[in-house]
């Protein structure tokens, strides 16, 4: 059986680099959101050490080191947050593209215009959504439960950061879209971005 490769164009319609948004802000803002990136891949890296010592602590002396678990809540909710964004504007994040594959020019601007707009709809309603519950949380001193009492509007905040990144980027990426439909330039035309 001979095995098929790719066309070049299809291998460039799944660039990342294709999808990624230009323009003034595009540097500054994809620098920040590399920051944020690095600083959750640090805060993975210090999950796994409190993880890995706590399971050694725990098989030694059969009980928890006390905060692990409050902590590692914390930060999964900051890693997955803070990386969210960024991996949006990269052009990482998981496409399904059944119906853009093969769709050139303005359709496929539209497309990405289409997306950009349904994920502005559903981070938009979260970053409202988790904004009321922080307010709620900070003003009513919330506390989490477990054996350390850790304010609840720490993690809320990690989410309304969150959501408030991906709402500026997604708008980015509709901007960069609809320039694309606007000029009929489809992303693998050799636009880089």
């Amino acid at each position: 059986m001979e095995d098929k490769q790719a066309p070049a164009a299809d291998f460039a319609l799944a660039s990342p680099r294709a999808r990624t948004p230009g323009g003034r802000l595009s540097r500054p803002w994809g620098g920040l959101l590399a920051g944020l990136a690095w600083l959750s891949g640090l805060g993975l890296l210090a999950l796994a050490c409190m993880i890995c010592v706590d399971v050694g602590y725990r098989w030694l002396f059969g009980r928890p080191i006390l905060g692990v678990f409050e902590f590692s809540e914390i930060l999964l909710v900051a890693i997955t947050f803070l990386t969210i964004a960024y991996v949006q504007f990269s052009g990482r994040q998981l496409v399904i593209d059944i119906l853009s594959a093969r769709a050139r020019g303005r359709l496929a601007g539209g497309l990405g215009m289409l997306d950009a707009v349904a994920g502005l709809a559903f981070f938009g309603i979260l970053l409202w959504t988790s904004a009321i519950d922080w307010w709620e949380a900070y003003h009513g001193d919330f506390l989490g439960r477990g054996m350390l009492k850790i304010p609840t509007a720490l993690p809320l905040g990690f989410v309304l950061v969150g959501a408030a990144l991906m709402v500026v980027t997604l708008l980015l990426v509709l901007a960069h879209a609809g320039r694309r439909t606007l000029r009929g330039v489809a992303p693998s035309d050799g636009e880089g971005g």
